[in-house]
């Protein structure tokens, strides 16, 4: 028993202390620093505390581990896995304590989750793939190359909210696009899903931005796309206009025959990434479609 509240006691102090001292440094960061575009790797002294502190504190209440307990764990960098990034900084913590330290560090297990009225089709994750293969092949933490300041932490730990309000600061900062995560959401755009396919104060992870990219597609015609009603060349000439990463099928914005340039061609921002050859297998791939 003496083991177990010394543990307790050491623990929840490293812990809470180390919280309590990085939230201090953060401020005094100035906030429009400009940084570069990827985030760097979390080895300083704060997180090995914080991570140890955690560890010590939930193997002693629980008798378990933790994985990704700090803020910035598994699939918290613009370079990880997109298939991790939907949980990123979440512990393997349950109940009250998970929810609260959730809530503290800013990971979701302690964020409100929201599903909506949208859900993402099954015969869509072919075409979700490659619009992030297209948009932002870094994963779901990416936000625009060219940004003049970062988020204050990766943007799969901050709610809906905060990053549009980052949005609005980078963009006074004089940053060209404020484009974010894994389908390069514009502050227009995401502003826009608030309240139908995310909610402001849910965690802004891999779940909620494949919710907000599927009410997209429904815009552009997925539905009728599915049941045949609409052509694989229009329904990605529509996801062309959506997502710039895509090819134009048709025409581009300024009328020219769709030989593979993005549909925004020209605007000495945008450019394709994939073929259209690599749109039409997407849609193939999802195993219903229109006729062709």
């Amino acid at each position: 028993m003496s083991d177990l509240f010394g543990a307790l006691i050491v623990g929840g102090a490293m812990a809470g202390g180390a919280y309590l001292w990085s939230q201090n440094k953060a401020k005094q960061q100035e906030v429009y620093e400009i940084v570069p575009a990827s985030y760097p790797a979390k080895n300083d002294t704060k997180d090995a505390i914080l991570g140890w502190g955690l560890e010590t504190l939930f193997g002693a209440l629980t008798g378990s581990s933790t994985s990704g307990a700090s803020a910035g764990g598994s699939g918290a960098t613009a370079g990880g896995s997109t298939a991790s990034q939907g949980s990123a900084g979440a512990s393997s913590g349950s109940g009250f304590l998970g929810d609260l330290l959730g809530s503290l560090l800013g990971t979701s297990g302690g964020a409100a989750s929201y599903s909506g009225g949208v859900s993402v089709a099954p015969n869509a994750s072919a075409i979700l793939a490659l619009i992030r293969r297209a948009e932002a092949p870094q994963g779901y933490n990416s936000v625009y190359y060219g940004s003049k300041i970062q988020p204050p932490r990766p943007i799969t730990t901050m709610t809906v909210a905060e990053v549009i309000d980052y949005q609005t600061r980078s963009v006074a900062a004089g940053s060209a696009s404020s484009a974010v995560g894994g389908y390069q959401f514009i502050k227009k755009t995401l502003s826009g899903l608030v309240g139908s396919a995310v909610q402001s104060g849910e965690i802004f992870g891999a779940a909620a931005q494949d919710r907000a990219a599927m009410a997209l597609l429904r815009r552009r015609g997925f539905d009728r796309w599915a049941a045949g009603s609409l052509s694989d060349a229009q329904f990605a000439q529509n996801l062309s206009q959506e997502w710039a990463g895509l090819p134009a099928f048709t025409r581009d914005k300024r009328g020219r025959t769709a030989t593979g340039q993005s549909y925004y061609a020209g605007d000495g921002l945008n450019a394709a990434t994939v073929s259209q050859a690599q749109v039409l297998a997407a849609l193939g791939a999802s195993g219903s479609g229109g006729y062709a």
